[in-house]
């Protein structure tokens, strides 16, 4: 009996998300084999994560992001405008009901942004600390060096 949540379609970021893996795939020139090799998954589960049946983990968005070369926010890196362009083929904006839930889900990925950018501004910061104790690091193993050749010079 097929899993319930094969029959339903993915959900708007689902949908997003495993468009922008699998753009960023073809930019790179490779397949889903090679992906699902290198993910150590089949190729049928590979193809239901870039048609957003198959739930990412961050784990996973990690791992795909390496394979690709990319930074993981990329892959979430959703503007209204871009999930627009990728629902307005998908779904109908004809009645009321239907634009309100494209709202309500644009609403959800307005949100979702947000957290996101609130999470590369830490990632950020870190990167700047990381960065200021690197630079302290090699001022110290230059003092010691410099501490050695004086060592060195001193005659007993």
């Amino acid at each position: 009996m097929p899993n319930e949540e094969q029959n339903q379609p993915p959900s708007p970021v689902k949908y997003a998300v495993a468009q922008r893996i699998k753009t960023y795939r073809e930019l790179r020139r490779i397949t889903q084999e090679t992906m699902a090799e290198t993910l150590g998954v089949s190729q049928q589960t590979y193809s239901r994560i870039e048609t957003g049946i198959t739930e990412l983990t961050l784990t996973k968005i990690h791992e795909i992001a390496q394979i690709l070369k990319v930074m993981p926010e990329e892959i979430y890196a959703l503007d209204s405008q871009y999930v627009k362009a990728l629902l307005l083929p998908k779904f109908t904006i004809d009645s009321y009901r239907d634009n309100v839930e494209f709202e309500a889900y644009l609403t959800t990925i307005k949100r979702q942004e947000t957290t996101i950018n609130n999470l590369l501004q830490e990632l950020q910061a870190v990167k700047d600390e990381k960065a200021a104790l690197l630079e302290q690091v090699m001022e110290f193993k230059k003092l010691l060096i410099m501490c050695m050749n004086k060592i060195g010079e001193i005659k007993l």
